[in-house]
């Protein structure tokens, strides 16, 4: 019964029969560790002197000095540098997890592949900007309400972050803006 409610699952999503299940996870799974093992091997020094500072502080710094002149904002590596204290940028910090899921689970459906690198390309743009958000929002609470940053960190946006894959994955696969196949 269990099983059943399982392969209906894609059924329910895609408005079609699957791929077939086994190799829809075997494709997520593989996507998703690779992804992963990927995304570790990246040197700490390349993550926070490059990617990290050219993708994501020197572009919040920006929206925080945008938003907020007078606190004067500077992105420092992987760090945003504000008066004597800063918001560190680090590894599971980034949104990489939740694109991870994200990609995999895109990955796994059967659709063409213009509408799966489409899907994936839209995912980045998503989860990237959600993430610059998530960090927007993070400085402005340790810097005026800095008991709320811990519970917000570590619980509420992993949470939202993953209900927000799952609507973006669900608005994805929504079988309406599947292409019609030629008859």
């Amino acid at each position: 019964m269990i099983i059943d409610s399982v392969r209906a699952v894609p059924i329910l999503l895609t408005g079609r029969q699957p791929r077939g299940l086994a190799l829809a996870i075997a494709i997520f799974s593989a996507v998703y560790f690779g992804l992963y093992w990927g995304y570790l091997q990246v040197p700490e020094d390349v993550l926070n002197s490059r990617i990290y500072h050219f993708g994501i502080t020197v572009p919040s710094a920006a929206l925080i000095n945008l938003v907020s002149p007078v606190d004067a904002a500077a992105a420092i590596d992987s760090r945003i540098v504000f008066g004597s204290s800063s918001l560190d940028i680090v590894r599971g910090c980034d949104g990489a997890g939740s694109y991870f899921l994200l990609v995999a689970a895109i990955a796994g459906i059967s659709t063409s592949w213009r509408r799966l690198v489409g899907g994936m390309l839209a995912a980045t743009v998503f989860i990237y900007t959600l993430n610059q958000a998530r960090i927007l929002v993070l400085y402005f609470v340790l810097t005026r309400r800095a008991q709320w940053f811990t519970p917000l960190h570590s619980y509420v946006f992993p949470t939202l972050f993953v209900l927000a894959a799952v609507v973006f994955f669900a608005a994805w696969v929504d079988p309406r803006h599947e292409p019609a196949s030629p008859s």
